[in-house]
């Protein structure tokens, strides 16, 4: 695997934790189970063939129907992140939840980070995996004296497997923005997304108990209060902002990088609409259901192109 294949990987991985800290360390772990391994069925198809995303959607379905679900795609996209740029109002500690300006500090972070083109994204994204590994990580192990195995039973409606299943479609984002070579390992690094972060929630149900890591608007951060190994950091909360700020960054650099490989060209605007359309999703657009966002997500970035790369392998094995 080269270098820029294992940016791409570990920019996945970094960009996975920005759903799970906002929302998927208050759902079930057995839901996200489900939801991860439905992402990873949609995945594989796509992951060991040739093509990247706009290429298969448009060789399967035509140049004209194709280009039409990969705008509707860049749409679901946008829906997506306004949702997650909602929930991140409250991740600055001391700031009243739902501060306007969070959103768009961040989106303008993520829209500096990809300005530059695909792989000053990815290097910056890189870097930033490891303080996103290391802070989930130490909160985690510093969790595990203090889990209660009563509480480890999960807890939760189906309604989750949707949304969980989108926070894993990211690396569907991976595929669409780079090149169709090196791509093996296609179950087993999203495979090894979905464990680690089956094994966070978990962890959060844990010490919490399911029905408070669900009530709470941040359960993460709940969990890294709680623990007494940390208790004598003097202002964790400005470590676990930072993280959850790297997670969401390295989010709207793929999403980002999918939009300027989606318009084939270099110029910026592309990049500027979407941008605002994210922010309008997050500021004035109507609260939208978890699993409606998660059900269009699904649809678009997982059934819809699994489905077209098992006809397009059909038919070159049928050419043979």
């Amino acid at each position: 695997m080269s270098a820029e294949n294992r940016s791409e990987w570990a920019v996945t991985a970094a960009a996975t934790g920005a759903p799970l800290l906002l929302w998927g360390c208050g759902a079930s772990w057995l839901r996200l189970l489900a939801g991860g391994l439905l992402a990873v069925a949609c995945c594989t198809p796509v992951l060991r063939g040739r093509e990247t995303v706009p290429q298969l959607l448009r060789g399967a379905l035509g140049k004209r129907v194709g280009t039409g679900v990969l705008w509707l795609q860049l749409a679901s996209l946008a829906l997506g992140a306004g949702w997650l740029l909602r929930r991140a109002g409250g991740i600055v500690p001391n700031v009243t939840h739902g501060g306007p300006w969070i959103p768009l500090v961040i989106m303008l972070l993520a829209l500096a980070g990809a300005w530059r083109g695909r792989k000053a994204a990815l290097a910056s994204g890189a870097v930033l995996f490891w303080l996103i590994l290391l802070t989930v990580g130490v909160v985690a192990v510093c969790s595990l004296p203090q889990i209660r195995w009563e509480r480890i039973p999960p807890v939760g409606g189906i309604g989750q497997v949707l949304p969980a299943a989108a926070m894993f479609l990211l690396p569907m984002l991976a595929v669409c923005a780079k090149k169709p070579d090196e791509k093996q390992n296609a179950w087993k690094l999203p495979g090894a997304i979905t464990a680690s972060a089956v094994a966070v929630a978990a962890i959060t149900a844990g010490c919490l108990s399911p029905r408070l890591a669900a009530t709470e608007s941040l359960p993460f951060f709940t969990l890294a209060a709680s623990c007494r190994l940390l208790g004598h950091a003097a202002r964790f909360d400005a470590v676990l902002c930072m993280t959850v700020t790297a997670a969401l960054y390295c989010l709207l650099v793929l999403m980002l990088n999918f939009c300027r490989q989606l318009s084939a060209t270099e110029k910026q605007g592309p990049l500027l609409v979407f941008s605002a359309l994210a922010l309008l999703c997050a500021w004035w657009a109507p609260s939208v259901p978890a699993g409606i966002t998660g059900g269009c997500l699904v649809v678009l970035w997982g059934i819809l192109p699994a489905y077209c790369a098992i006809c397009e392998k059909r038919k070159k094995n049928a050419k043979k």
